[in-house]
């Protein structure tokens, strides 16, 4: 069997063009039973090559694996039209690595086939005989006889009931619209208030004593008209429980009594405060009793003011010699500003003068109290110049001459409650911001 060479392609930057090349070799048909298996039309130049050896087929037995399908009469089919070349334009040379020169390698060899002999028909298992599987164990139905019938009582005849007794729909006329009180013009409250009452966590102070201008009676002890003066050496007297009266000229608002330099708590005096809005009245208690245990000075204050004409102070459960220099009534200035923090209390802050005597050579004689009183100071911030003016300047003008009571906070420290004067006269500064106000005051208590 000669060869044919199919050329191989040179690409010159021309049309392409083939040309002979030993190194593809293109067999011509073979022929089969006489009959060419393949027609080629206007073959290339084909050049001869050595015929190939060809290993005569091998005769297969018939096989009886399977049946083989006779093949089909296929019909002769016309070549297929192939389309005229296309005319290519030259273009471009595109990047392509030179065309390796392929010299003729040998046919490979083909391994020759195998007889094949008839396989063994693959072992099946005969198939076992499957034997009647039982009826699966469920117990028999137990016959159930007639059981009775559950005792159930017999159904109770119901006689028809009455119907319910249902009142009469009341036939109701209209109603009057509810009296509704017309409502009230309320005005925005301050944000910064000025007027009192204020908590009393605020400081009183008690300085305008209406009392001066009433008559003082007493039941028992002696010169019971010294608790209006100033002068706290001059004093009421008494060795047993009793009263004193106050009859005012006319009808004052009181909302506080103070009662000061006295020695009620050595005797055990317990004090109570009453008041009647008339001459001949019944009393009225202002605030619960109170028993001092030391001699601090005592305050009984109220929230809201009370319309007094007659004042009685009552001295009970007590006996010895007593005695108390000074008595207040009236209503009390209430600060717009409580106490922040920096506080010293009266009470708690003594300021004693002493007389020491030593000898030449310095011993210790001994001592001597010369004056015994407390002192401290106060001050606000952030006190409005309208609030200051209209409550606090009476009281610096008063606090010229006159003494007046203290108490710093009766919310949490009701007995921190002094009797005091001022050793200066008492000016205010703005802060400047807005026109908010800063005071204060040194204050000196009797011991």
């Amino acid at each position: 069997m000669s060869a044919v060479y199919i050329d191989a392609a040179v690409v010159d930057g021309s049309n392409t063009k083939h040309w002979p090349s030993p190194a593809y070799p293109f067999y011509p048909p073979v022929i089969i039973n006489g009959q060419t298996t393949e027609e080629i039309s206007n073959p290339a130049l084909i050049y001869s090559s050595s015929t190939i050896n060809i290993t005569t087929p091998i005769v297969l037995d018939s096989a009886s694996i399977m049946a083989l399908s006779i093949p089909a009469s296929l019909a002769y089919q016309a070549p297929i039209d192939i389309g005229s070349p296309v005319d290519l334009t030259e273009s471009e040379i595109v990047g392509i690595a030179t065309p390796i020169a392929i010299t003729g390698s040998t046919v490979l060899e083909l391994i020759v086939p195998i007889d094949i002999s008839e396989s063994a028909i693959v072992d099946i298992t005969t198939p076992t005989t499957i034997t009647i599987v039982a009826v699966e164990n469920i117990a028999i139905p137990i016959s159930i006889s007639s059981a009775s019938l559950i005792s159930i009582s017999a159904p109770v005849s119901v006689s028809t009931s009455a119907a319910v007794e249902i009142a009469i729909p009341v036939d109701i006329t209209e109603s009057a619209v509810v009296d509704i009180a017309v409502p009230v013009a309320i005005s925005a409250n301050s944000t910064d208030p000025e007027s009192p009452p204020f908590a009393l966590n605020h400081a009183r102070i008690l300085y305008d004593n209406l009392l001066l201008s009433s008559s003082v009676t007493i039941s028992t002890g002696a010169t019971g008209t010294n608790v209006l003066i100033p002068n706290t050496a001059q004093r009421w007297t008494f060795s047993a429980t009793g009263n004193i009266k106050f009859v005012l000229p006319d009808n004052f608002d009181i909302d506080t009594v103070c009662i000061g330099a006295h020695n009620l708590s050595s005797g055990g005096y317990t004090v109570q405060v009453f008041y009647r809005t008339t001459d001949g009245g019944s009393l009225t208690s202002l605030t619960a009793s109170k028993s001092p245990v030391n001699d601090n000075a005592i305050m009984f204050h109220v929230p809201a003011t009370v319309s007094a004409k007659v004042i009685e102070i009552y001295t009970t459960a007590g006996s010895g010699a007593g005695y108390i220099g000074s008595i207040y009534a009236g209503v009390a200035l209430q600060m717009q500003r409580p106490f922040y923090g920096g506080h010293s209390p009266i009470t708690l802050s003594a300021s004693t003068t002493y007389f020491s005597s030593r000898s030449e050579s310095g011993a210790f004689i001994g001592r001597e109290i010369r004056k015994r009183e407390y002192q401290t100071s106060a001050a606000w911030k952030n006190i409005t110049d309208s609030w200051y003016r209209a409550y606090f300047q009476p009281f610096v003008l008063s606090a010229k001459t006159l003494p007046f009571y203290f108490a710093w906070n009766l919310l949490e420290h009701s007995s921190d409650v002094a009797y005091c004067i001022t050793n200066a006269d008492i000016s205010p500064s703005y802060q400047g911001n807005r026109d908010l106000m800063q005071v204060g005051f040194d204050m000196i208590g009797v011991g």
